[in-house]
């Protein structure tokens, strides 16, 4: 799986050996049955890609803490308020939810700047 989505990337022109994959220490990040977990099924598929992985130590929750901030407000932003009567009924409010999220939506720990702010503020080549 990791394989494929890494040669999806590589199809946009993402250089896969200047990518760094940053996980936790959970079980579907090192695999469930893995006790050296300095080598796991993840971080060998992303070396084949000649991609970096790098685990967050443990006890340091905050270093993947926009990916827990999704996490934790995607359930009330849109799950709790959405009723999907079937798959296909899911796909079009997902993807409008996720461009919102990605896009517009105001983050009150990066200064209520929105994710398109910040990224203009990086490069301004993209407005």
């Amino acid at each position: 799986m990791v394989r494929q989505k890494g040669l999806y990337l590589q199809g946009w022109g993402v250089e896969m050996a200047k990518l760094t994959s940053q996980t936790d220490n959970g079980p579907e990040s090192i695999g469930y049955f893995h006790h050296n977990r300095t080598q796991d099924g993840f971080g060998k598929d992303l070396a084949s890609l000649y991609s970096r992985h790098r685990k967050v130590p443990p006890g340091h929750w905050s270093y993947n803490s926009d990916l827990q901030t999704l996490q934790a407000t995607i359930e009330l932003d849109f799950y709790d308020l959405e009723n999907f009567e079937g798959l296909k009924d899911f796909h079009s409010p997902v993807a409008s939810y996720q461009a919102y999220y990605n896009l517009s939506r105001p983050n009150m720990n990066k200064g209520y700047q929105t994710p398109w702010q910040i990224i203009s503020k990086l490069d301004g080549n993209l407005i």
